[in-house]
């Protein structure tokens, strides 16, 4: 039996063109516990900026990762992304409850 040839159609890929960035508004976490975020961006060479952020919170550029440890509290999170097609922002709450207090289900579900 003969192999068939096939033609394999050009495709965007989701890590070309401009930026975008998929932030929730909120983010929960517990205070003085360690806090990771890794930014949800796509986009072709992406270069991470951030306009505001906790002093006890650190970023990497090269990996789009935030972590460090924050106190009870809210802050907010202002991210700017850019590269050379364009560029794109938003703001994300951080809210660090003592309680217990669960600001997003388990599994994505309270009944």
């Amino acid at each position: 039996m003969k192999p068939m040839k096939t033609k394999v159609a050009p495709y965007m890929s989701a890590f070309s063109g401009p930026p975008t960035l998929h932030c929730p508004e909120i983010v929960g976490c517990s205070p003085d516990k360690p806090f990771l975020y890794k930014i949800p961006v796509t986009g072709e060479a992406t270069l991470f900026y951030l306009c505001i952020l906790p002093d006890s919170l650190t970023l990497d550029n090269k990996s789009g990762i935030i972590t460090g440890i924050v106190g009870k509290g809210e802050y907010t999170l202002e991210i700017k992304v850019k590269n050379n097609l364009g560029e794109d922002s938003c703001t994300i709450r951080l809210i660090c409850a003592e309680d217990n207090a669960r600001l997003t289900p388990l599994l994505g579900w309270t009944s």
